[in-house]
């Protein structure tokens, strides 16, 4: 393992070691249980905050050790989450005014003097993805860095190369094995092309992970990482190389080598070493549903959830609706940009998948959003809902364009039913010639060869050129006279928005019924077709499964097949393509 202490600086770390003993025992105006008040002035903030045991938590319970410096007036703040950052006490000897900050990496580092040979590592810099590593060290010239994080077991090595040529360097290693000696290769070339390699050893602990990938069919030779919700990354031989922790419920995407955490009252932005970047609040009197997001090809995001006054008619009352609101948040600015009410689109009032009004909390759940894309030939959002099927709006005017359901009770629209018939929106259903099916097919009593209507849709992904996927949940419904198969069903479609028409180019059965969540995805450079089931029993075996995932070459050849399980009854929502190092 490689060690921080370097070799001949044994002198200088009884130096550091002592100097940290001195600054220990330095008096404060805080010392022992004694606590204090006080007011605290930062850049970003102000709060009164209370000191004790020389620890202090903020109002929004940002939490910090703290250690007093020059006699008491210089105040060191470690926060859990934050860079340290240095107060000092005003003249009154009450306010603590903001000076400055230094992360304790770079604190840490300053200590010793390191290489390319021998770099400074530090594994799990933020506290919260054990599996990852930075690595910062200086070289006398400007040089360009790449490197090589070395696979087991089959698996390729991760491989790339940083942009620019610098002297000081802080390199990401991300795709690290857990309970291992993982060897890396770091190489340095510089303006004139001469290079020079160093190889080390970062040795990472166990991930105490409960739940374990066993993959059992595999038919091909390409390798692929596969990224989940919960935010962790798996590879093909069931490998688990990438973990972020973070408390509470949350669901989690990645995106351009950034992790967005979905929770109730916002989004929260880290790179992928656990570094918070950003932070999005959602308004007053919103709450995330935390059940999906997705991205603009600006990088906006788009996420949806409730308002907690918004209310809507069904089954003859008005209630509260819930997880029916669409919001485009500004990457950079964080304001909201854009906002579309579903219930005011479509028709809530409409018990014909689920009878939904008492399914959550007593809330009219009529729509149920899980899945959402963008379409930026279009210029238009495209909106999944288990309960409602799928709907693609347009931007500019915010209407919809098409509605992908059976075709029942669509006379109707808005939250209290006076918006007018909708029918026009709905999607013709046809075969492979173009020719319709007939009215019982449209309405969805009746099955027809090569087609069925998705039902309890969910995680709705837009491919390109027309074509979407779609997790077919089917399952019992409220209107009885739906058809509809026992077992989960993985779909994909082919729609023109002009025609308004639907044909379904793939439909596999599943040999299991998924319980909650669920995807399909098409893979934009294999054009497999991706399918995660989630918390679905085996039907070879008794045990319950965390999730089941496949891989179907596009004829629906069962290519790739493994299962999650887990021995916490934990879950995950879905799994996707994940490339380490893609900045795309």
């Amino acid at each position: 393992m490689y060690s921080l202490f370097k070799k001949n600086q044994f002198f200088k770390c009884v130096i550091f070691l002592l100097g940290v003993a001195v600054f220990s025992s330095h008096p404060s105006v805080a010392e022992g249980s004694e606590e204090k008040s006080y007011y605290f002035k930062h850049n970003d903030w102000i709060d009164y905050i209370k000191i004790k045991d020389n620890k202090l938590c903020r109002r929004n319970n940002d939490c910090a050790d703290v250690e007093f410096l020059d006699e008491g007036t210089t105040l060191k703040v470690k926060w859990e989450k934050y860079p340290i950052e240095i107060f000092e006490l005003d003249s009154t000897g009450k306010k603590w005014i903001f000076k400055g900050s230094k992360s304790f990496i770079q604190e840490e580092y300053e200590q010793f003097i390191y290489s390319l040979e021998e770099p400074y590592v530090k594994v799990n810099p933020y506290g919260s993805t054990p599996l990852s590593a930075l690595v910062k060290f200086p070289t006398e010239e400007k040089t360009k860095i790449s490197i090589r994080i070395k696979g087991r077991d089959g698996a390729p090595d991760i491989v790339h190369e940083f942009d620019g040529y610098k002297k000081e360097h802080e390199i990401p290693l991300v795709g690290l094995y857990s309970n291992y000696d993982n060897q890396v290769i770091i190489r340095a070339t510089d303006e004139k092309g001469k290079s020079k390699k160093a190889q080390i050893t970062v040795t990472v602990g166990d991930s105490n992970l409960m739940a374990h990938w066993t993959p059992s069919v595999k038919k091909d030779k390409r390798f692929h990482y596969y990224s989940s919700t919960n935010g962790q990354i798996w590879d093909e031989e069931g490998h688990i190389r990438y973990i972020i922790e973070a408390r509470g419920w949350h669901l989690t995407r990645f995106y351009k080598n950034d992790v967005y955490m979905e929770f109730k009252e916002g989004i929260v932005k880290y790179d992928l070493l656990g570094r918070e970047l950003a932070y999005y609040p959602y308004p007053k009197g919103f709450y995330g549903y935390m059940h999906g997001m997705n991205f603009k090809d600006n990088g906006n995001l788009l996420v949806f959830g409730s308002y907690e006054d918004s209310k809507a008619i069904f089954d003859g009352r008005e209630d509260v609706s819930h997880r029916d609101i669409v919001l485009e948040i500004d990457a950079k600015t964080g304001v909201i940009v854009a906002q579309y009410d579903l219930a005011e689109m479509l028709n809530p009032d409409r018990a014909l998948i689920v009878k939904s009004a008492e399914e959550d909390f007593g809330k009219v759940d009529w729509a149920h959003t899980n899945g959402i894309d963008y379409d930026s030939k279009n210029k238009a959002v495209i909106v999944s809902g288990r309960h409602f099927g799928i709907v693609k709006i347009d931007e500019a005017s915010q209407k919809p364009i098409w509605w992908l359901t059976p075709h029942q009770l669509t006379h109707k629209s808005g939250r209290k039913g006076d918006k007018g018939d909708i029918s026009h929106l709905l999607l013709t259903a046809v075969d492979k010639n173009g020719k319709p099916y007939p009215k019982a097919v449209q309405q969805g009593v009746e099955k027809a060869k090569g087609f069925k209507w998705p039902l309890k849709t969910h995680s709705v992904r837009y491919v390109g050129n027309g074509v979407y996927s779609i997790f077919d949940n089917s399952g019992n419904m409220y209107d009885k006279k739906l058809y509809t198969t026992k077992n989960s069903v993985a779909s994909v479609f082919k729609i023109d928005d002009k025609k308004k028409t639907v044909q379904q180019v793939f439909l596999k059965e599943l040999s299991e019924y998924s319980d909650m969540g669920s995807i399909v995805f098409v893979h934009p450079k294999t054009k497999e077709v991706w399918v995660f089931s989630s918390q679905a029993p085996v039907t070879h075996t008794s045990k319950m499964y965390n999730g089941i995932m496949r891989r179907f070459s596009d004829k629906g050849d069962l290519v790739y097949e493994a299962v999650l399980s887990r021995r916490d009854n934990g879950w995950d929502y879905s799994f996707q393509p994940f490339e380490f190092y893609s900045y795309e």
